[in-house]
């Protein structure tokens, strides 16, 4: 019987980022193991490998290989010769999950909506029978279990529920189409009984035992499904294994959502789980990605520990197509508290709601809400990192956070479903392309763009709302005055009107307001002729004096723009301007205009007034 087959295996190994065995493994296994747990119960998986130079004899495993070896030759010349090697395995067990469902005797899927597991497990490649809502559904993910054998070969050992507990075994061998004995030989095998021509798993207990023992898997009458996966790659280890956990499931741990053990077949291994999270994340400490993870842990546990309540920004809701511009998004006096929030050191949280708006649904349209928690990483600028369900999806891409770090969780949920179809099969970017997503929602690419911008550009228009200044109030900085009717017509001279939002004074009689990429100084006071007023500049940071932190990168005042009224500059060099009163002017006609800066930073500026001594 041939395997039901669906062309998406190009797309599946086409531009995805899971580089190493270990990771594309472990995210498929723990995925599948999140999707079938009990309800209310927590998911517990277990990694075992075979140590260094201790695998199994190869008449040990032979039982559960029998018939292999020759299609194994005529497929792969490179793999033949492993017939005679030690056999290093791979065990994975999880618990508290429902093991493969459904018909194990069926060659057909059962109606939509009936529990099929055993079927699209075993019998179908590119489909899936995973309900909407669940982590993973391109049905060709647990490929990676024969992909990560050097004979594209795995053994699944299930129990199940009661009134059919099982337990049932069964191989499946998937190896390049080959010719053996003058015959033409499909790419997909198993080690199984048969029914008629169909291959099922035996339930003999005798070799029910012996396949427990050899490879010393635990379940005996526990729900759930064991995978063994002969003569794995040598790039698999335990050390591999436990990094790959930790920086794709790192908060699903420690949320207390799941467990993982991962050892060698000596014993020697480790427990990851919430209590011990730090201690597992100190083994691996070399890793580039340990810090960011490390924060993320902290962000989370804190959001998680009932925060207090003025931490938490709950965004409108847009009416029309999204965009994180939108004004409807946050009202002024919100946006006064993410900026204040924004600088204060301590985390915050928003809560951004996205429709869900299916085409093909007749149903009303759902909101739901990403959950982006923010929190303070000093100087320097970071990216969001994203999560769907408790798994990182690592390759999404959002905007810069100029001194911020973000983690943004999509819950259980339709935004989590909607986020889910638009990933590929190994669920590490959000694109609007895959057959999933494309055409199925309204606006969906917008809204999916919105997603991913989300974090930053909500910042970034907060910021913005303070640097704005009221234009009319600027308008006539510099402006032409109108003729004084009577008059000749000739202009008069030009005279700064610039009435600045209240701010704080670097010194009384002197006020300093943003402009969009840089700042306007206005005079207040009388200066003597003798005065000199200084301005130091410098991009604001979170510790330590601004000014004395300046450097050169940053910017150097001989090539910004400004512009004088009533003042005469006199020097401008690094970040430093010093002007005196020009001959002739009101003291209410001073002031300078500072144009040239980076726009998504935010300027620190100290005023003073020098007298002669």
């Amino acid at each position: 019987m041939l395997k039901n087959r669906e062309p998406v295996q190009g797309e599946f190994f086409s531009a995805e980022s899971i580089d190493s065995v270990a990771e594309s493994l472990v995210r498929e296994a723990i995925q599948n193991s999140l999707d079938a747990t009990l309800p209310g119960r927590k998911t517990g998986v277990r990694f075992v490998v075979s140590a260094s130079n201790a695998g199994l004899e190869p008449s040990k495993v032979m039982p559960f290989l029998e018939g292999l070896w020759p299609h194994v030759s005529a497929a792969s010349s490179q793999a033949a010769g492993l017939a005679d090697e030690p056999c290093r395995f791979l065990l994975v067990e999880d618990k508290s999950t429902t093991g493969l469902r459904g018909d194990v005797r069926s060659h057909t899927p059962a109606p939509e909506g009936t529990p099929d597991d055993f079927y699209y497990f075993f019998r179908a490649e590119g489909r899936s029978g995973k309900q909407s809502g669940k982590r993973g559904s391109w049905g060709i993910g647990k490929y990676t279990f024969a992909a990560t054998s050097q004979i594209n070969t795995f053994l699944g050992l299930t129990v199940r529920r009661a009134p059919d507990t099982g337990p049932y075994l069964m191989g499946q061998a998937i190896l390049r189409s080959h010719h053996l004995d003058g015959g033409h030989f499909v790419p997909d095998g198993w080690w199984s009984e048969l029914h008629g021509e169909i291959p099922v798993p035996t339930t003999d207990p005798q070799v029910l035992e012996a396949f427990r023992n050899t490879f010393g898997i635990g379940r005996r009458d526990e729900p759930g499904l064991s995978i063994v996966v002969p003569y794995v790659s040598e790039r698999l280890d335990v050390e591999a294994l436990q990094r790959a956990v930790l920086h794709h499931y790192s908060i699903s741990i420690a949320r207390g959502e799941l467990e993982v053990e991962v050892r060698d077949s000596t014993g020697i291994g480790i427990m990851l789980d919430s209590p011990h999270l730090d201690e597992a994340l100190d083994l691996i400490s070399d890793s580039p990605w340990v810090a960011e993870v490390r924060k993320e842990i902290e962000l989370v546990r804190w959001a998680d520990d009932d925060p207090p309540a003025d931490r938490i920004i709950v965004a409108n809701r847009i009416a029309n197509r999204p965009g994180a511009k939108d004004n409807v998004l946050l009202s002024p006096d919100v946006t006064a508290r993410v900026r204040e929030m924004a600088v204060d050191h301590e985390p915050f949280v928003i809560k951004l709601p996205v429709k869900v708006d299916e085409l093909d649904d007749e149903a009303d349209a759902v909101w739901g809400d990403l959950t982006i928690i923010y929190g303070p990483v000093g100087d320097g600028t970071t990216k969001p990192t994203f999560f769907r369900e408790g798994i990182r999806v690592a390759d999404v891409k959002g905007g810069s956070l100029p001194g911020l770090q973000a983690l943004v969780l999509a819950e259980p949920g339709p935004l989590a479903t909607m986020l889910g179809r638009a990933e590929g099969p190994a669920h590490v970017d959000w694109t609007p392309s895959t057959e999933k997503f494309k055409n199925r929602y309204a606006d969906g690419k917008r809204w999916l763009a919105f997603v991913k911008n989300g974090p930053s550009k909500l910042l970034e228009a907060a910021r913005e709302a303070d640097r704005q200044v009221d234009r009319s109030l600027t308008s006539g900085f510099f402006s032409r005055p109108k003729p004084v009717p009577g008059s000749s017509g000739s202009p008069a001279k030009p005279r700064m009107i610039l009435d600045m939002p209240d701010r704080p004074e670097s010194v009384k009689g002197i006020k300093v307001g943003r402009l969009d990429s840089g700042f306007a100084v206005k005079v207040d006071r009388r200066l003597d002729p003798s005065d000199r007023l200084v301005v130091r500049v410098a991009y604001d940071i979170r510790r330590g004096n601004p000014l004395v932190k300046w450097k050169s990168s940053d910017f150097d005042l001989t090539t910004i723009d400004i512009a004088a009224s009533g003042l005469e500059i006199v020097s401008r060099d690094g970040n430093r301007i010093v002007a005196i009163p020009a001959a002739s002017v009101s003291s209410e006609a001073a002031g300078l205009l500072v144009r040239g800066f980076d726009a998504n930073r935010d300027l620190y500026i100290e005023t003073t007034v020098e007298q002669p001594a």
